[in-house]
């Protein structure tokens, strides 16, 4: 049996809050302090901010400034800048190397290339990974080709539930989310195979056993 493992990039192998906090600040003209920066949910509660700009009313960020933010961040340098492994990523990703056959990065980031990813993984010294850019819609059926699925969006893992792939929802360590703890989605437990971790050493704890018996299998 060959070992695929598949893996998320943003928010799973590399930590990009803070450059989007960057963008969403310069195009939403307010002033985000780090600690109250929640990715989009800022825009779903309506969290009022403090403006930058003499002439802009404070309030909160509308949709179209954070689609806009998210736009700016992979146009500019910000990306390559602020953007920092995941704790943990760059030995997690090189265990399972030793362990699987295929590792594949398996991005639908808008704006994102296939280029940057393997450029940054070889900056960070990770190992070298087969890289899939698709849309959201196709994402799952690139992990069904996996034995092992880590992602931190639950909508790309619900539908591998009893297939043979063991999806990891991987929820934000405090220290990536401005020490905010982002809450498992309330959909999570219909679900009979899907993990959930807060980091990657809780994602190894998950992962290897599985692996390691896919293999004797």
């Amino acid at each position: 049996m060959i070992i695929k493992i598949g893996a998320d990039w943003n928010g799973v192998g590399v930590n990009s809050h803070e450059g989007k906090r960057i963008c969403v600040e310069r195009k939403s003209k307010r002033i985000i302090p780090p600690d109250q920066f929640l990715g989009r949910a800022i825009v779903e509660r309506k969290i009022p901010f403090k403006s930058s700009r003499r002439g802009v009313p404070d309030g909160p960020v509308t949709g179209k400034q954070y689609s806009d933010g998210m736009h700016l961040l992979f146009r500019t340098e910000t990306y390559f800048e602020v953007t920092q492994p995941m704790p943990g990523a760059v030995d997690a990703f090189n265990l399972f190397m030793g362990l699987a056959d295929e590792l594949a990065i398996i991005s639908a980031t808008r704006g994102l290339n296939g280029q940057w990813v393997s450029q940054m993984m070889q900056t960070f010294e990770m190992p070298e990974a087969r890289v899939h850019m698709t849309r959201g819609e196709s994402k799952t059926k690139h992990y069904l080709e996996c034995q092992v699925a880590i992602d931190d969006e639950i909508q790309h893992l619900e539908a591998l539930d009893g297939t043979g792939t063991l999806p990891i929802l991987m929820l934000a360590d405090p220290a990536t989310r401005g020490g905010q703890i982002v809450p498992p989605p309330p959909n999570l437990f219909r679900s009979k195979t899907l993990k959930v971790a807060t980091g990657w050493e809780q994602v190894i704890a998950l992962a290897q056993p599985w692996i390691e018996a896919k293999m004797a299998a």
